[in-house]
């Protein structure tokens, strides 16, 4: 999988907006784990590092693509 880390989340949206508008499909890089419903009660500890890379993390495509 490739991924660009962007300097916040703002740039981040900004980006994908652009290539998605372009045809090139790309999308934030996971939803961490507490953000899941099915984990919401479970215990949890510092996860600011995780946050931190949901609002900066994009998939980019790994094959050709063809516009």
């Amino acid at each position: 999988m490739n991924a660009v880390v962007c300097p916040d989340l703002d740039s981040r949206n900004e980006l994908i907006h652009k290539a998605n508008s372009l045809g090139v499909m790309m999308r934030p890089v996971w939803t961490p784990m507490h953000k899941l419903p099915v984990f919401k009660d479970s215990p949890a500890g510092d996860l600011s590092n995780t946050e931190w890379f949901e609002s900066r993390v994009i998939n980019i495509p790994s094959s050709p693509v063809e516009l």
